[in-house]
């Protein structure tokens, strides 16, 4: 069973906020609803029900980046109250710590946190 180009994109585009098993789970449902011997992006439909891949944020951008502020918000202040330690603002936050690691990336806060002490 392979992934077509255009489904592993959709899975990219999914951000997992649960672990490897939801993706696990995801790409066992995937095989058992394909028709032939590759995954399609319409063989993934979890996902789009989720509000993961398949949903443009172009779409709605003030939603977006409204989610995005709040979430820069809340990730700033656990990491002055732990003194900028990801894993004990991940265990404030009640978030795995890879997953904080990689919020903070993707919104552009390592760099930020590092030079404004986490203002």
């Amino acid at each position: 069973m392979r992934i077509a180009p255009a489904a592993l994109d959709h899975l990219a585009s999914y951000e997992w906020p649960g672990n490897v098993r939801e993706l696990g789970n995801v790409i066992e449902r995937a095989t058992v609803l394909a028709a032939g011997e590759e995954i399609q992006p319409e063989d993934l439909p979890l996902l789009s029900a989720r509000g993961g891949a398949g949903v443009d944020h172009q779409d709605h951008p003030a939603y977006h980046e409204a989610i995005r502020g709040y979430q820069r918000q809340v990730i700033r202040q656990a990491l002055r109250k732990s003194g900028g330690n990801q894993a004990k603002a991940a265990d404030l936050l009640g978030l795995q710590r890879t997953y904080l690691a990689r919020l903070v990336k993707k919104l552009g806060l390592q760099r930020a946190t590092s030079m404004d002490g986490f203002k």
